[in-house]
């Protein structure tokens, strides 16, 4: 998800944050109108600066077939998640040896998301 920041084009100092660049252009003419009532007009002075808003996550792993689903409960990075398909896919440890076939997955905790799949050898 993208956030627009308002902010002072020579020193970079945050002002505020939009959720559109449309309304970031919208509280820049508004900063200027002020300025410019205020005797403080310089051309150019703000900026809206996009960036990516990322969201800490934390994994799940989740198995499922045509007939179940099962999580493996907990919250693990990214990378301990995928390393633990890696380490145990093939094996018969845990719910791996009941879903032979079916699919195993990384499932972000916040949003909801599978992130990473895969097929249970």
């Amino acid at each position: 998800m993208k956030k627009f920041i308002t902010r002072d084009r020579e020193a970079g100092n945050k002002i505020e944050e939009f959720a559109t660049y449309e309304e970031a252009q919208a509280a820049i003419a508004a900063y200027e109108a002020e300025d410019k009532e205020n005797g403080d007009f310089t051309e150019d002075f703000y900026e809206i600066y996009e960036e990516d808003e990322t969201i800490d996550c934390t994994y799940d792993i989740v198995f499922n077939d045509d007939n179940n689903s099962n999580n493996v409960g907990g919250h693990r990075t990214l990378e301990e998640a995928i390393s633990y398909i890696e380490t145990y896919n093939g094996t018969n440890h845990g719910y791996f040896q009941c879903y032979k076939g079916g699919v195993v997955s990384v499932y972000c905790n916040e949003t909801g998301e599978d992130v990473y799949e895969e097929t249970v050898r």
